[in-house]
């Protein structure tokens, strides 16, 4: 009987044996699968960014000219004397016009990757969708320390600077005096991210709760563009023609009028490139964080040191951005969810693609500025096309009766 027994047993076991081999190798095959359509979307995406930046800064635009011509002649013209200057500038002559544009796309192509990881940071620490440095008042925080600079620390003056004269005032200034209004931007962005994170751990007992913390920042973020306004009128009634009004309207509509030499664009680049490839290195552990606490903290991870290195970084470069360039609304916020649609929310796929997806997309929205004579209110041009692809995701998605579209 024994003998008859396994025999009737060894084939039911042959097949179960078989079926966890079939859905091994099936599992193995969907997780390479997955890998390899991931791999290619990263490809593509990287093709796209050098292929955007090569077309904005050959294509005509406005920033050499109050407007841009429809006629084709002008448009051929213009496409030809870009090739030439670029090849100049590739070659040993120089090429002032085209260096200027390069280091500016160079710029814009990197604060929008900046803006577009650190709120993929954000939303995946702070586990909240809604989280991006506008929504949790960084922005908001580094524009009221710049606007302290410009009330207290900053000189009056009766009439518009010209170029050369900042350039002198510049060099006669230590290197603490040239950089001052950077410092007191980081110094608001930390406060107000240090403000924000307090009150929702209060309200969450001793948790950080999600809807505290965006509930505080956006009230935070309109308290202080409320008295950034009020302070904005001001100077315009006493100071219309200022340098501190100019200062005050930079960091509010956000430019890159700013970025016109190789040193300016180092010292946009060089930091922001540095802490991009600091979080690329931390996504793994951010992979770790979302999925549970306490399983991170039984690999080894130290939670609470690495969630709060990376705000930090993300704030860093959010204080940069927001120094040389002015506040930009919408792209952390919106890019995520965009580049989380494509790769899925695996973090060591979804950061490259959210930086590439970033700067493809403030590449384009700049070159369409200069070319309608807007490039001084990039923020404007932003969070207008944000929120309007914000508002198409949003009713795409729950109509398909998805309940947590982001």
């Amino acid at each position: 009987m024994k003998k008859e027994q396994r025999k009737e047993l060894e084939p039911k076991i042959q097949m179960h044996i078989d079926a966890q081999e079939r859905n091994y190798f099936k599992d193995e095959h969907e997780r390479r699968y997955k890998v390899e359509r991931r791999s290619r979307i990263l490809v593509i995406l990287a093709v796209l960014t050098v292929a955007v930046f090569f077309l904005t800064i050959v294509l005509p635009n406005g920033l050499d000219s109050n407007n841009v011509h429809l006629s084709l002649a002008w448009w051929v013209d213009t496409l030809r004397g870009n090739f030439e200057d670029l090849a100049r500038f590739l070659g040993p002559e120089k090429a002032e016009y085209m260096s200027v544009i390069i280091y500016r796309f160079i710029v814009v192509g990197l604060v929008g990757a900046a803006l577009a990881i650190s709120g993929t940071v954000f939303q995946g620490s702070m586990k909240n969708g809604l989280a991006s440095p506008t929504t949790l008042g960084v922005q908001s925080g580094g524009v009221a320390g710049g606007s302290i600079y410009v009330l207290f620390f900053m000189t009056e003056s009766t009439g518009l600077i010209t170029s050369a004269e900042i350039t002198q005032q510049k060099a006669a200034m230590n290197l603490f005096e040239r950089y001052a209004p950077s410092f007191f931007i980081l110094a608001g962005c930390f406060i107000a991210v240090i403000f924000v994170l307090t009150v929702a751990r209060i309200a969450g007992r001793g948790k950080v709760s999600s809807i505290a913390l965006i509930l505080t920042g956006m009230i935070f973020g309109s308290v202080v563009s409320g008295i950034t306004g009020l302070v904005q009128y001001w100077l315009m009634l006493f100071d219309s023609y200022g340098e501190r009004t100019y200062q005050l309207r930079f960091m509010m509509m956000g430019t890159f009028s700013r970025i016109v030499t190789l040193e300016e664009m180092l010292l946009v680049c060089v930091p922001v490139a540095a802490g991009l490839i600091l979080l690329l290195g931390l996504s793994p552990r951010l992979n770790l964080l979302v999925f549970g606490e306490e399983d991170a903290r039984a690999m080894g991870i130290r939670v609470e040191f690495t969630r709060n290195l990376m705000v930090a970084i993300c704030t860093i470069i959010t204080a940069i951005v927001i120094s040389f360039c002015g506040s930009i609304g919408f792209v952390g916020f919106f890019i995520p969810h965009l580049a989380r649609r494509i790769t899925g929310p695996d973090f060591r796929w979804l950061m490259p693609a959210s930086a590439m997806t970033g700067a493809i997309f403030l590449m384009i929205i700049y070159y369409i500025a200069t070319c309608v004579n807007y490039a001084d209110n990039i923020n404007f041009m932003t969070s207008l096309i944000g929120g309007i692809a914000v508002l198409i995701m949003l009713i795409r998605y729950r109509r398909k009766s998805n309940a947590d579209w982001a």
